[in-house]
């Protein structure tokens, strides 16, 4: 049951969106998130996923993926705040990249964001995302 909580909260992120302004892209930088730290054997997939987090995932989890942006309810994604990484039910359920991968792809985003509709990421979108999520904690 707690598991389903989790789940239920991961998937609060409020009603219709709007698109925040777009920014030229900035110098990457160890601590800003949407911006991977070095190279991994997944690298093209962190940088896929940083660039989907900032079009897309930031309107509710924040620009610095902590959640409750605009006041939505949607969790942290990484650090300690996290549920994946906070909550001990959630081990086995979102806590490998396949499980998270398919999670987003059928959950993510909860409305329309940015031109994507509501759960409308692709597989490959959700895997790159997941793969972001996780680097953020240092899965590699």
């Amino acid at each position: 049951m707690a598991a389903l909580s989790a789940l239920a909260v991961l998937t609060a992120c409020g009603a219709t969106r709007t698109a925040a302004p777009v920014r030229p892209p900035t110098r990457p930088t160890a601590t800003h998130p949407s911006h991977p730290r070095g190279a991994s054997p997944n690298t093209a997939a962190v940088l896929a996923g940083a660039q989907l987090f900032r079009h897309v995932c930031y309107y509710c989890h924040g620009p610095q993926g902590q959640g409750d942006n605009n006041h939505s309810g949607a969790p942290a994604l990484w650090g300690p705040n996290s549920p994946l990484v906070a909550d001990p039910s959630l081990v086995g359920s979102l806590s490998t990249l396949a499980r998270l991968t398919a999670f987003i792809h059928q959950n993510m985003p909860l409305a329309p964001v940015n031109g994507v509709a509501a759960a409308g990421l692709t597989l490959q979108q959700a895997h790159d995302a997941a793969v972001f999520i996780r680097h953020q904690d240092g899965h590699d």
